[in-house]
């Protein structure tokens, strides 16, 4: 098994997706399950600058009459990465920490800070914050390892990490 570091944008890694190079794996990922306050803190936490836990893909080779053909499976990090993916379509908007007190349960000094993104779906945002957004580095472990191997760690690692 070989691990690397690396990092991504959330504007690379919804590229990675929608061109259908990075996609979900039934084996290692459970279906969808946050709840929308969740994908709303997640994306606020992402524009107060806050760091996000790592993201765990599997680097897939294929090798097939001599082309080859790279993919990546989502070990850990599906549910933030289809928060990326619905904030930027517009699925939601975020919370106003001051309006949505009562739903988002943010603590005092999150609901006194600035929020200029307070209400707004991605299209709404200002330039710089959609930027901002878009750029904001992910730190992300890619494996390459033999598919058996990965089978292994991957179900004893999730019932860990989902605990």
């Amino acid at each position: 098994m070989e691990m690397e570091q690396t990092n991504y944008t959330v504007d690379e890694i919804l590229d990675l997706r929608k061109n259908r190079m990075l996609t979900v794996n039934p084996e290692y990922q459970r279906g969808a399950v946050w709840s929308p306050s969740q994908k709303k803190r997640l994306i606020d936490s992402i524009l107060r600058g806050y760091p996000i836990p790592l993201i765990y893909l599997h680097h897939i080779k294929t090798i097939v009459a001599g082309m080859q053909r790279e993919d990546l499976e989502v070990i850990d990090g599906q549910q933030r990465i289809n928060s990326f993916y619905e904030f930027r379509e517009g699925a939601f908007k975020l919370f106003d920490p001051k309006k949505d007190e009562k739903e988002a349960k943010f603590p005092n000094f999150i609901r006194e800070s600035p929020c200029p993104w307070a209400g707004c779906t991605f299209d709404a945002l200002p330039p710089e914050l959609k930027t901002a957004f878009l750029k904001t580095s992910l730190r992300v472990a890619n494996i390459t390892t033999a598919r058996d191997t990965l089978d292994m760690i991957s179900s004893r690692n999730l019932s860990v990490a989902t605990r």
